[in-house]
């Protein structure tokens, strides 16, 4: 409260006088009460945990000075901040990171799939094995899941979700492929953009309303409308006889050749019509890769197989390896934590997740299990700001 007074300023009768600092709003009625508003930014992880059949709420401590380890960091007074966050990540030992109250979140009884977050931070979505996807507001203060729509997508032995990073869309993929649109409020579209017989399509990857998918013989770029089939599909074939994953990278799309070991450079363009711009073989401990995750502000990759992860740069005619190194649990999803050095590994089996820490031109492997429970999956990130107000008895 000594803080409080001293940036208030007040009138001749000893009363507050409002006034703005960045966030800050300290006012009062009465001259023995004071008012305090202070915006503040969080950043939450939630993890999906298969065998638990939950989801981790975490909520990401920074540890910097004026950093309330209850509500964020507060944005105020930040003319000198770096808002990149360098150095709030405590450097050789990952995240620092707190349960969210009511952490693990159950969702009902059908066991949990996969779940996204849209870039927002604002919208969470979630998939169980019925086929229902759930669409939830993410609360900017506690983190909390306020539930604004379910739907049932139709999609048998569901199996993945995608989120276009502009919110618009949430795809489920199957041995279908159901594509429902967001509305401004978070509500899901009841009626999605199909696509049936898709039990060979590996991975599914939106960008606005293109999107790609990959499949045994390449990949296959389409464009999607709901309540209509995904049209137009373009087919590419590409090096193997089997695919991993895709990820939209800047202005490309990275496709993993899991047959062939190698990567796959393509483009898009407007009417999702794909092309192969060229294929890069991968490291020799690659044998069978799979996961593909984007660093550095998609500078770079990070590639996986069963029992390695590899940090490639991307260049003009290659991707140029940096460092290949071992890891010890199988990998099924890489999350790079946004504006951090941390990369997140989940596995089917086993405590928590691999928490990989990038420096530079490095990746060292964390001894510990990071967050997560047992099967720790699906991942998702939301970074919110809030409003705290508060009245004090002065």
């Amino acid at each position: 409260m000594v803080l409080a007074a001293s940036l208030c300023g007040c009138d001749s009768n000893g009363g507050a006088v409002g006034v703005d600092r960045e966030g800050f709003n300290f006012s009062s009625a009465q001259g023995n009460f004071i008012t305090t508003t202070v915006q503040v930014e969080n950043r939450f992880f939630y993890i999906l945990n298969r065998t638990d059949n939950n989801v981790s709420g975490l909520y990401a401590v920074t540890g910097e000075e004026g950093h309330d380890h209850t509500h964020g960091r507060i944005m105020a007074q930040e003319d000198d901040h770096d808002h990149d966050h360098e150095g709030e990540e405590h450097e050789d030992e990952g995240l620092e990171l707190e349960s969210l109250d009511g952490s693990p979140y159950l969702f009902g009884a059908a066991n949990l799939v996969d779940l996204g977050v849209e870039s927002s931070g604002r919208y969470f979505f979630i998939l169980d094995s019925s086929g229902n996807l759930s669409s939830y507001e993410i609360d900017g203060i506690r983190g909390f899941l306020n539930l604004k729509s379910t739907i049932p997508t139709g999609v048998a032995n569901p199996r993945r979700i995608a989120v276009s990073p502009d919110g618009r869309g949430v795809g489920v993929l199957g041995d279908s492929v159901s594509i429902h649109g967001v509305s401004s409020d978070g509500v899901l579209d009841a009626s999605g953009s199909t696509q049936a017989n898709t039990q060979g399509w590996v991975d599914l990857d939106l960008n606005g309303v293109n999107g790609v998918a990959t499949t045994s013989t390449g990949a296959v770029g389409f464009q999607w409308i709901p309540g209509s089939q995904l049209f137009p599909q373009f087919n590419v074939t590409l090096p193997g006889g089997s695919r991993g994953e895709a990820i939209y990278v800047g202005d490309h799309i990275y496709v993993v050749n899991q047959g062939a070991a190698s990567v796959s450079q393509l483009t898009q363009s407007g009417n999702s019509e794909i092309t192969l711009e060229q294929t890069f073989a991968l490291p020799a401990e690659l044998t069978a890769p799979v996961q593909i995750e984007s660093i550095e502000d998609g500078e770079e990759l990070v590639v996986a197989d069963a029992d390695s992860l590899s940090r490639l740069v991307i260049e003009p005619n290659e991707l140029h390896e940096e460092v290949t190194v071992p890891i010890t649990r199988v990998p099924n999803r890489l999350f790079a934590v946004p504006e951090s050095e941390v990369l997140l590994v989940g596995h089917s089996t086993g405590e928590g997740t691999t928490q990989v820490i990038l420096h530079e031109g490095e990746l060292e492997i964390m001894d510990e299990p990071g967050p997560g429970g047992q099967g720790a999956f699906g991942f998702g990130f939301a970074e919110r700001s809030g409003t705290i107000t508060q009245t004090v008895n002065l």
